[in-house]
């Protein structure tokens, strides 16, 4: 908390915040599920040593936008940095404190951008959200993390659940049956050492010394929190319970009851595959706009698909996917914000929409549905029959994303979409955003007015259906 009047901050830590601030572990990894106060903690923990004035700490998220969007880092750190009369540069992410001292925020969204940090001196290293970084980024700022200064150097990180390298790496602290963190382990302190790719854990520092004699260990322990833990926000927002609840069944289990076993992940798009760039080059002039519609509105106890559309464009064999709505509503939100999406993206951008099989999906987005008649009227727009498998669908863009070809343009919407695409097995998943980035590949890759009727796809469709298996679909594509 803040007081202006006095210029002093007055923060109420919870118990497992304190338990976070106090621990003397060289890595401290604190969260397990939404709500519990983790980034506020990850903030105030370098004002301990803003008094040396050669002291400078870095605390990364994976995306630039992560760090300025509304509410995020920046925003939060400027609730409490100023207070103690530091000053700031937001153009270049840092903080200075009377003393000298500094803090800056850091992105790494391509996996060598750790190389920026050669030869650096790091004495306090945060990761805000360490699940969403790559163990090979982790590990190399690992070995940038010494200092000079006096302060011993020493890592804190944030996290919610998410299976991977981290849930692997704190992995004796929750229950591999169940998924959920076990109680009586949270904050307990164990020393690992590394011995190539591998970790080496022991119960003390004596025990991991005696094994490895020459190797110094490090300590490291997991603070579970969650929601119920955060009493100020509970009281402050009573509604960001309901929130949690009305995820999905995975998101709900990993933010609410940080469940870091549950899962949907497959191998068809992998995090690291991604690459990002701050906008589209110019030159494109073929964009298209695919949506996969969801008529259902979510009701209580119901748990409907979403409505999805993705903006793709492509350049000289690369892809750029531009922007994704993602949203559920009722029919007439629906199509309000298709309506909506379509005025920005202007008349030039070709609208496609996925037409279900019968009556009632030409009534749609059929040539004469109700999409063409009186919601996009003026645009270039066409429903697409599709009758392929969702692994047969999703084929191009998994082999473009795996080449490195595929470029998301920064935006809030990219954390979203790459943790979808990351889960995508199957035909019984909610794959809307991956559905809807796949069919404005495809529809790309058509002849230029091929997608004037439904007619016409299905010509067409049959074609890349055998282009698709013989090309871009090799025995051991996907692994189930």
């Amino acid at each position: 908390m803040s007081d202006a009047a006095t210029n002093e901050v007055r923060f109420e830590p919870q118990p497992k915040q304190v338990q976070a601030l106090k621990s003397a572990a060289d890595v401290v990894v604190f969260g397990g599920a939404a709500g519990g106060g983790k980034t506020w903690t990850l903030l105030y923990e370098p004002l301990y040593h803003i008094g040396n004035q050669n002291f400078g700490g870095v605390i990364f998220r994976r995306t630039y936008p992560q760090i300025t969007v509304e509410g995020g880092l920046w925003d939060e750190s400027d609730r409490i940095y100023p207070f103690t009369g530091a000053t700031a540069t937001k153009g270049a992410l840092r903080w200075q404190f009377p003393s000298g001292a500094t803090m800056v925020f850091r992105s790494m969204e391509n996996e060598d951008d750790y190389r920026n940090f050669d030869g650096s001196q790091i004495p306090f290293i945060g990761f805000d959200q360490l699940e969403s970084f790559t163990a090979k980024q982790f590990w190399y700022m690992f070995s940038r993390n010494r200092s000079t200064c006096g302060v011993k150097p020493y890592i804190r990180a944030t996290c919610n659940p998410q299976p991977g390298w981290l849930a692997d790496l704190i992995q004796w602290w929750w229950d591999p049956q169940t998924g959920y963190a076990i109680p009586e382990r949270s904050g307990v302190v164990r020393w690992f050492v590394r011995i190539g790719d591998g970790i080496r854990w022991y119960g003390s520092q004596a025990e991991a010394a005696k094994k490895h004699p020459e190797t110094p260990a490090k300590s490291f322990t997991f603070i579970f929190s969650r929601l119920q833990d955060n009493q100020v926000l509970m009281s402050k927002d009573p509604g960001y319970l309901a929130n949690l609840m009305a995820l999905p069944l995975v998101e709900r289990e990993r933010l609410l009851g940080g469940n870091w076993k549950i899962s949907v992940a497959g191998n068809i798009f992998k995090r690291e595959w991604w690459k990002f760039c701050d906008a589209a080059p110019e030159g494109i002039y073929n964009w298209c706009r695919y949506w996969d519609l969801a008529a259902t509105a979510p009701e209580q106890g119901k748990d409907p698909d979403w409505t999805a559309g993705a903006l793709l464009g492509e350049l000289n064999g690369n892809i750029y996917v531009k922007d994704v709505q993602h949203f559920r509503g009722s029919s007439l939100t629906n199509e309000l914000r298709i309506k909506a999406t379509a005025e920005l993206d202007g008349p030039a951008v070709a609208v496609r929409m996925e037409q279900e099989g019968g009556a009632s999906g030409k009534s749609i987005a059929g040539e004469e549905g109700h999409y063409a008649r009186n919601v996009l009227v003026g645009y270039a727009f066409a429903g697409v029959p599709s009758s392929k498998k969702k692994l047969l669908r999703w084929a191009p863009l998994s082999a473009a994303c795996e080449q490195g070809r595929v470029f998301l343009v920064k935006g809030a919407w990219n954390q979203d979409f790459v943790d979808e695409l990351e889960g995508c097995k199957g035909e019984d998943e909610k794959n809307d955003q991956a559905d809807a980035a796949s069919g404005a590949l495809e529809a790309l890759r058509l002849p230029t007015g091929a997608i004037t009727s439904a007619s016409d796809f299905k010509t067409i469709n049959k074609e890349l259906d055998s282009r698709v298996v013989e090309t871009r679909l090799p025995a051991d594509s996907f692994r189930m």
